[in-house]
């Protein structure tokens, strides 16, 4: 919590740290450290994928090893399909352009007020320049905008749509 002159420096200031953080994490990529003999049984015994729920064969549906990319650790047993999806691509570099990986910053208002104060501080700041998109709901309001590898959502939007009786 920050409270005091530029703050809104120091916003990006946070997120730019945050997001250096994510991308150096999702930039390993190690290969899978050998498995114990209780995670060989549990391959052997496995019979179904427990991602799409179908029985594993030797044509389409061949087990796979699913493990962590970033620590090399073995998760579980899936079929070679859902393995691939799974997967995550390899991440490049936040300041790379043709990297198409994104961090999702969800923030309360963002609406209303709140996306003015950071869009005129990316105004503000040169060096803050990167690409920047908007996906406007009228002239004075967006749904959701993009600064660099910063994809600002609103949080309303992440809220269940229940009827609310007052």
């Amino acid at each position: 919590m920050y409270s005091g002159p530029d703050v809104i420096w120091k916003f990006f200031e946070h997120l730019y740290a945050e997001q250096k953080i994510v991308c150096d994490k999702l930039g390993i990529l190690m290969s899978m450290l050998s498995v114990t003999d209780e995670q060989k049984v549990s391959f052997d015994k496995a019979s179904l994928c427990p991602h799409c729920g179908k029985q594993f064969d030797k044509i389409s549906r061949v087990k796979a090893k699913h493990h962590c990319h970033t620590t090399g650790r073995f998760l579980e047993v899936v079929c070679s399909k859902c393995n691939l999806q799974l997967k995550y691509g390899k991440r490049k570099r936040p300041d790379n352009p043709d990297d198409k990986f994104f961090i999702p910053v969800i923030a309360h208002n963002m609406k209303n007020y709140d996306s003015h104060l950071i869009i005129k501080g990316y105004e503000l700041d040169v060096s803050l320049r990167s690409e920047i998109s908007v996906i406007p709901s009228n002239t004075k309001k967006f749904v959701a905008f993009q600064i660099g590898k910063l994809h600002f959502w609103i949080a309303f939007n992440f809220l269940p749509r229940r009827s609310i009786i007052w």
